[in-house]
């Protein structure tokens, strides 16, 4: 931070060299007189002209400022801002190393199509799946140019793999592929589907109620509070590449997005499915979804799980009630919970399966 900027910040600086600074006329080295006009945009008495200043700054001079590795993030932050972006730094600033991947892909959803085509052919965004997945969340990307990246993502995947990087293509593939959804939902509050009191606590900031759970019970909910403080994105590339706790959690995460990603881990086990398949407190496009997936429903607890949970959508538990074996669809008729259409269709298919004894032949 320069000295003047630690000035003003202090209120230490007479009002008429706030105006001077505000209208770019102090005689300042150019790294230090925009970060001085970064730090007056927010003003309320010379913000306006500070931004006016900003916005007809030589634009050779502020791309050797945005270049700069040591640039303040509070200038590279300004200029990445899609009200105060200026076409012609643009790449500087993408190019620029302490601008984290995250920001760029955020920068590259955005972005105008001439900046899209730039950020195409840059050699940075063609090596980071983080900003590959930027770009095919932007509404301009052709169909074409989407298909040109899942191509590009195959040959990072290859070049990662030959540097002994681990590299999990399917699921660099399924957020690109997604791009679109995770960028749609990127702006929603972190909520958990039909979340427990103790969690509603938590989530909500009261620093007691951590403190009064059991030691078991207050890890799981630390692992909701650190959850919370990611974004939709970070959130899926957990949800594919995290732990069973984590998954537990994500699967029950009210952007859908985030808990379908879950079913797409590489890591997801067969008594996982299981206990997902028996939830009660997950959307129900994630019931449908197990439900679609052969690799999942080739496991038959799973397809008995799904029929006997109440959230199921009643066409998909009507779709498997003749899966069941006889002592299951016994077990069904008796199921309270289940929809009387579910429990009547198990008492028909019971009575065929058993030949009519009533006796169960699973």
């Amino acid at each position: 931070m320069s000295k003047m900027v630690e000035l003003i910040r202090s209120s230490a600086v007479p009002p008429h060299i706030i105006q001077q600074a505000a209208k770019g006329t102090l005689v300042l080295p150019p790294e230090e007189a925009v970060e001085v006009l970064v730090a007056l945009a927010s003003d309320p008495d010379v913000g306006v002209i500070a931004r006016e200043t900003l916005a007809r700054y030589d634009a050779e001079q502020l791309r050797a400022v945005v270049s700069d590795t040591n640039a303040p993030r509070e200038v590279l932050s300004f200029f990445l801002t899609p009200a105060h972006r200026r076409p012609e730094i643009m790449m500087s600033l993408i190019n620029n190393p302490r601008v984290p991947d995250s920001t760029v892909a955020v920068v590259a959803e955005t972005a105008s199509r001439h900046l899209l085509e730039a950020i195409l052919v840059n050699e940075r965004a063609l090596h980071s799946t983080d900003i590959m997945v930027g770009i095919a969340a932007n509404r301009m990307l052709e169909p074409p140019e989407l298909q040109g990246l899942k191509d590009r993502l195959k040959v990072l995947g290859q070049e990662l793999e030959a540097t002994g990087e681990v590299f999990d293509y399917e699921c660099a593939l399924w957020m690109l592929e997604h791009a679109a959804e995770i960028a749609a939902e990127a702006s929603k509050a972190f909520e958990l589907v039909d979340a427990t009191e103790d969690e509603k606590k938590v989530l909500a900031g009261d620093p007691e109620a951590l403190a009064k759970l059991a030691p078991q019970e207050r890890e799981r909910v630390s692992t909701v509070q650190k959850i919370a403080r990611m974004s939709v994105g970070q959130r899926v590339q957990l949800a594919m590449k995290g732990t069973k706790d984590e998954r537990f959690v994500l699967i029950r995460d009210g952007s859908k997005i985030v808990a379908l990603a879950v079913l797409e881990s590489p890591k997801l086990g067969d008594n996982e499915v299981e206990m997902f398949a028996s939830m009660k407190n997950v959307q129900e496009e994630i019931l449908r979804t197990i439900s679609r997936k052969r690799k999942f429903m080739k496991n038959y607890n799973v397809a008995r799980q799904l029929v006997n949970n109440p959230r199921t959508p009643l066409d998909v538990a009507l779709g498997l009630v003749s899966h069941l074996y006889a002592l299951d669809l016994r077990g069904l008729t008796l199921n309270k919970n289940v929809s009387d259409t579910v429990r009547k269709l198990a008492m028909k298919m019971f009575k065929e399966k058993s030949g009519g004894s009533g006796k169960s032949q699973g």
